[in-house]
């Protein structure tokens, strides 16, 4: 019996050892195992992190684009609108009038407007006060008028040069305006 208890040791021991090796080796599986789902879940998780931020980037844009369709409502009054050409002239003539300053158009392109563009070439003269709060009154007109030449020039009276009092000045302004079509 000796010699069969020693072969049960022997395949105890062989069995005790196999079944560590296989334990070991299940072990060694199931961690490899929870280390690439560990990394496909943090990838997963870079990934949603990535997407959160687009879409939250998105959604500042969106938020963007609906306030500036807001403000681009607002805009439209100072926009020049295409047909709208006579009420412009009778705009000017009045700040003219409003500042006791004479004024007259010397060319434009009203009639055949190019490149969205009103090209204006107005001729005025008044008193050198006068003068200066029409240049005021058209840069705070509704319309953005962008000015391309602006000649100022003193016209002296000749029996009195040195008298300045009441004297007139001549203003001759070329004026750009964005029409909308």
């Amino acid at each position: 019996m000796n010699k069969n208890f020693l072969k049960q040791i022997k395949i105890f021991i062989f069995l005790f050892v196999f079944l560590d090796i296989a334990i070991a080796f299940g072990i060694y599986e199931v961690e490899q195992l929870i280390q690439t789902k560990d990394t496909e879940i943090k990838t997963y998780l870079q990934d949603l992190e990535r997407k959160s931020r687009g879409s939250q980037n998105l959604k500042e844009a969106l938020a963007k684009v609906r306030s500036t369709k807001i403000t681009m409502n607002d805009y439209d009054r100072y926009v020049f609108h295409s047909g709208n050409e006579l009420v412009l002239i009778k705009d000017i003539e009045d700040i003219a009038i409003k500042n006791k300053v004479t004024q007259k158009i010397e060319s434009s392109n009203l009639d055949n407007i190019t490149n969205n563009t009103i090209v204006l070439t107005l001729h005025s003269s008044g008193t050198f006060a006068n003068i200066l709060n029409f240049l005021a009154d058209l840069e705070n007109y509704n319309y953005f008028l962008q000015i391309n030449s602006l000649d100022f020039n003193p016209i002296y009276n000749l029996k009195d040069p040195e008298n300045a009092v009441g004297s007139t000045v001549e203003l001759r302004l070329t004026l750009n305006l964005y029409v909308n079509p």
